[in-house]
């Protein structure tokens, strides 16, 4: 499948999905996805330390 997260990490068909190009990173499904989770959290010190390390993650990607 080429909208999985594995192929979307590795890069392959980033911008594709079903043969046409998203030029909006928020109108993915699996973007759509995370938010609607992240929103369900109910303990706002939880959802902090998730956004906390989603962007460390981020930045620790961008670095290489």
């Amino acid at each position: 499948m080429c909208s999985s997260p594995c192929w979307i990490s590795r890069g392959d068909n980033a911008d594709v999905l079903n043969g046409e190009q998203i030029k909006d990173p928020m109108a993915r499904r699996e973007t759509l996805e995370l938010v609607r989770t992240y929103y369900t959290i109910e303990k706002p010190a939880v959802r902090k330390q998730i956004d906390e390390m989603v962007k460390s993650i981020a930045t620790t990607l961008a670095g290489e």
